[in-house]
């Protein structure tokens, strides 16, 4: 309260009017547009699953940088699904000011009480990693998730036409993967290539392992454990 008072009391001193609608008017403009509601920002830390940001945009070049510490990071997330991926510093986002203190939620992730009644404060912010300035040409894409160095990319064209691209995959169902069935193959080919050597019915000769005989069927209904066609 006394810092309302004063900022009304410099605003009648100023000289800019004595008039106490247009003082009145005034602070209010002034307040409202020292509030915070988003504005963009860089990481300047990480720890664990919350930042440090800076503000990155200033209204006058004397104006000090923001900087607030223990920020919640906000990514895509539901009791099924949750998408994510690794932040570093200098990453830009949009700062979002929350309404109510949300302090509480930053320990528990509940609900409940507010545990003070500050509102709009710069202390209830959330980060949301995001690109404006890099986003790409909309027409150019469908749908496409890339690392910046183009090394992991899972893309799907305007073609409908998938990529899948890392240094190493893994491709994995609930009982095994794909290179354990390749494995499996390498193994019966193996066997079937150390064989006895014989005739066939039109006295060919085949090089055949009679262990190996019904294998290769198995090996294939066994792909079932990993695909669905």
């Amino acid at each position: 309260m006394a810092d309302l008072i004063n900022d009304y009391e410099n605003l009648l001193q100023s000289g800019e009017s004595q008039d106490i609608g247009s003082a009145i008017q005034q602070l209010i403009s002034a307040n409202i547009t020292d509030t915070k509601t988003a504005f963009l920002a860089t990481i300047q830390s990480i720890n664990g699953n919350k930042i440090s940001f800076k503000q990155i945009m200033k209204q006058k070049e004397s104006d000090d940088p923001v900087i607030v510490n223990n920020v919640m990071i906000a990514f895509q997330y539901s009791q099924k699904w949750q998408e994510q991926f690794k932040l570093e510093v200098g990453d830009i986002g949009l700062v979002i000011i929350t309404q109510d203190d949300i302090s509480s939620y930053k320990k528990t992730g509940a609900g409940g009480v507010c545990n003070t009644r500050r509102a709009k404060d710069i202390n209830d912010a959330i980060y949301i990693p995001c690109s404006l300035f890099k986003s790409l040409n909309n027409a150019d894409i469908n749908y496409i998730l890339e690392s910046f160095d183009k090394v992991c990319k899972l893309e799907f064209n305007n073609e409908n036409i998938g990529t899948l691209k890392a240094k190493l995959l893994v491709l994995q169902s609930e009982t095994t993967t794909l290179k354990k069935k390749l494995n499996e193959l390498t193994q019966l080919l193996e066997a079937m290539a150390s064989g006895n050597t014989s005739p066939d019915t039109e006295g060919h000769i085949a090089v055949t392992a009679p262990n190996s005989i019904g294998k290769f069927k198995s090996w294939y209904n066994s792909l079932d454990e990993l695909f669905k066609e």
